[in-house]
Order: C-alpha cells, then structure tokens, then sequence
C-alpha cells in the first residue's frame, strides 16, 4: 500500500489515540502517537509531519500553547 502521508496524533486517552492510528494505519498512512503535549512537541521538532490530530484538553496544554 502508497505512503499518503505522515501524521501525528497527540491525545491522553490511550485507547482513542491507538484505534484511531490503526485505522489511519490500515488507510496507508504513516502514524506517530503522543500521550501529551510535552511528547508532541518533541516529535514535532524531530520529523516532519503533514498532519497534527491534537487533542486540546490534555497534560501540557492548560493554556492552549501547544497548539499555538
């Protein structure tokens, strides 16, 4: 299966973050998953990403940061 892409899924409910992975997954894409902000962050400095899927409710975000 094509490559369509990279993403990033950052959320801190577990379970959300792995089913939507997979699925994404078995579409062809590539996935990488982060628990909270503070991970996200980190994975986004070290790769390129055509996607970010980010929860905005989660540990370190209290004040929206991350997403800005």
């Amino acid at each position: 299966m094509a490559d369509l892409g990279r993403i990033l899924i950052a959320d801190d409910e577990e379970t959300f973050r792995n089913s939507i992975a997979d699925l994404l997954r078995r579409r062809g894409y590539q996935c990488d998953c982060a628990p909270d902000a503070i991970v996200a962050a980190e994975l986004l400095r070290s790769a390129e990403y055509d996607l970010l899927i980010a929860d905005i409710k989660m540990q370190g975000n209290f004040e929206l940061e991350f997403i800005r």
